[in-house]
């Protein structure tokens, strides 16, 4: 019974601790917040098609440096 009891308890701790482990907002003596944040806006967004984005994609030539047709046996 009390080791049940124990169990609770504990669980009833743990549940609770992030209840009671936040934080009130700083403040100065005088009551005043401090400094604002800055916030900057964001620029708008741009949309386009699918086909429109892909055409925007910047496609290098294909190297081949290094393969070998022979190491590949097992592909037809």
């Amino acid at each position: 019974m009390i080791t049940n009891l124990k169990r609770a308890l504990s669980a009833l701790a743990l549940a609770a601790l992030p209840l009671l482990a936040t934080a009130a907002p700083a403040q100065a003596a005088d009551g005043t917040s401090g400094p604002q944040p800055t916030f900057t806006v964001a620029p708008a967004l741009e949309t386009a098609t699918l086909t429109e984005g892909i055409d925007r994609i910047a496609a290098a030539p294909e190297s081949r440096d290094g393969y070998v047709r022979t190491a590949f046996k097992h592909w037809n």
